[in-house]
């Protein structure tokens, strides 16, 4: 007794499946990286730089006098 062998068809479906599978993966990977990359970039650097003096809607320093 054999088994059935998937036919063309069958098979450049599944691969064209899969491909779409694979750069839809691909996109939202690359989508997730760079819309996160620069706010991780900032967070990591902000300690690095002291804390200026708070501004008012002036732009004027708050709490010194």
């Amino acid at each position: 007794m054999s088994t059935p062998v998937a036919g063309a068809r069958g098979s450049a479906h599944h691969q064209s499946k899969s491909a779409a599978t694979n750069a839809m993966l691909l996109s939202v990977s690359f989508y997730v990286i760079f819309t996160t990359l620069p706010a991780t970039v900032v967070y990591v650097l902000s300690v690095m730089f002291p804390e200026g003096p708070g501004v008012d809607a002036d732009c004027r320093p708050v709490g010194e006098k």
